[in-house]
């Protein structure tokens, strides 16, 4: 749903940490960002601060369970 925003948006580059292994759609599970059969495949850079973001989300859930 955020990758397909992502597209829809026209987004110029989309920058993120912590990939999402199970149901990410992008450089994870899937590669929205770079399908060719779609009109918009902005460039894509992960693994910014990865650790820090892995660990920041895992805190959020942790708190919420």
């Amino acid at each position: 749903m955020c990758a397909g925003a992502l597209l829809s948006s026209r987004i110029g580059m989309l920058v993120y940490g912590a990939a999402d292994l199970k149901a990410g759609a992008t450089a994870s599970l899937y590669n929205v960002c770079s399908d060719p059969r779609l009109n918009h495949n902005p460039p894509v850079v992960h693994g910014v601060l990865a650790g820090e973001s892995e660990e920041l989300l895992q805190q959020f859930f942790r708190s919420l369970r």
